[in-house]
């Protein structure tokens, strides 16, 4: 079972009638749409559950289709596909190939319109303890070098401590490393500092092997 859970504000009846989120898996099938489970401090919270056994990359679109109005919100997914499938292996196998939460890839991806005072879009990525360092990567566009001044993401660790995606040389992608050493939640903000620049991203974290 895999639970996508969008928490934004405010909550007002306006914004709750424009704004939620949409999952889509392969050849753009849709999987399904958030709905109001409830208000949490003046959250509102929309929340999907969704099961199958199918290995596949998903989509999940936040949108807002009210003119002029913005909000902040947070998008957690749990249960991701792959980690149910693991019960049915010896525990021989399960010790070969141990499953933690920082091996299994997770995957945000979406629109974000740029403000001068900055405009956001937050992830949430778990390290476990004695398991590889995990890589989390932004690929973004468009991208120029006046884009990238405004445009990137910022991890923040459980202990208070500060990563900034890097460029790696391909245009369009930073990348950050989240060691096992420090493990927990990090919350991972993408901002869009250039006012009127709508950006396409996509975010994924994965175990470094190598």
């Amino acid at each position: 079972m895999v639970t996508i859970e969008l928490q934004y504000a405010p909550a007002d009846p306006v914004t709750k009638a424009g704004v939620g989120f949409d999952v889509y898996g392969p050849n753009g099938f849709l999987i399904g749409r958030g709905h109001m489970v409830e208000d949490t401090g003046g959250a509102g919270v929309l929340r999907l559950e969704y099961s199958d056994s199918t290995k596949a990359a998903w989509l999940v679109q936040v949108y807002n289709y009210i003119p002029d109005h913005s909000i902040s919100y947070s998008i957690v997914a749990q249960g991701l596909l792959g980690v149910e499938a693991k019960a049915t292996e010896t525990p021989a196998e399960a010790a070969a190939e141990p499953q933690t939460p920082s091996t299994v890839k997770t995957t945000g991806a979406g629109f974000l319109a740029g403000n001068h005072a900055g405009a956001y879009a937050f992830y949430d990525v778990t390290v476990a303890a004695d398991a590889p360092d995990v890589a989390v990567t932004m690929t973004r566009s468009p991208d120029d070098p006046v884009i990238a001044t405004g445009v990137g993401f910022v991890v923040y660790g459980p202990s208070g401590e500060v990563r900034r995606g890097a460029g790696t040389g391909t245009p369009g992608e930073r990348i950050a490393s989240l060691a096992a050493d420090d493990p927990g939640v990090y919350r991972v903000q993408i901002y869009n500092y250039i006012d009127g620049l709508t950006i396409q991203y996509a975010l994924s974290s994965a175990p470094i092997t190598e």
